[in-house]
């Protein structure tokens, strides 16, 4: 025999039933317990070894939310899905923006209780009042049309 070369769990037997249940049982438990102790120590090495600097620490950072996102992958979804819907639905969903508008394009009410009167286009006046050499009336800013007076 060499030196460093141990056996553990020795079993002999012929029936592969027995084998299989006995690894079930011990073998297969302790290689996923070693499997991850040195997934960990290799996370360890890899974060350690990510360099100075900002860079390096952002690569670090990155390695250990990616490793968080791999052991977690239920948490984050969920965690994904119950912060970013709020706000997609937040920012994209119609405020009552059509509401506002009906209540802009609503023209206010004439002050004169001459309702019978015609209403004339301010272009017509405009063009009339160039005509005879005078100033051009300017439009109201409310968008109301200017009435003329009633025939006598």
């Amino acid at each position: 025999m060499q030196n460093g070369i141990l056996f553990d769990n020795l079993l002999l037997t012929n029936d592969a039933a027995v084998a299989s249940k006995l690894a079930a049982e011990t073998f297969l438990v302790r290689q996923a317990q070693e499997t991850e102790v040195n997934k960990a120590a290799q996370r360890e090495a890899e974060l350690a070894a990510g360099g100075d600097g900002f860079m390096g620490k952002l690569k670090a950072y990155g390695r250990k939310a990616m490793y968080y996102v791999q052991d977690q992958p239920m948490m984050v979804a969920g965690t994904l899905c119950l912060g970013l819907i709020p706000l997609l639905l937040l920012c994209c969903w119609p405020r009552g923006k059509a509401a506002e508008e009906d209540e802009e394009d609503e023209e206010p009410a004439a002050a004169d209780d001459d309702d019978d009167a015609p209403i004339k286009d301010v272009t017509e006046e405009k063009e009339k009042e160039k005509k005879a050499g005078k100033e051009a009336v300017k439009p109201k800013e409310s968008g109301a049309k200017k009435r003329t007076k009633k025939a006598d």
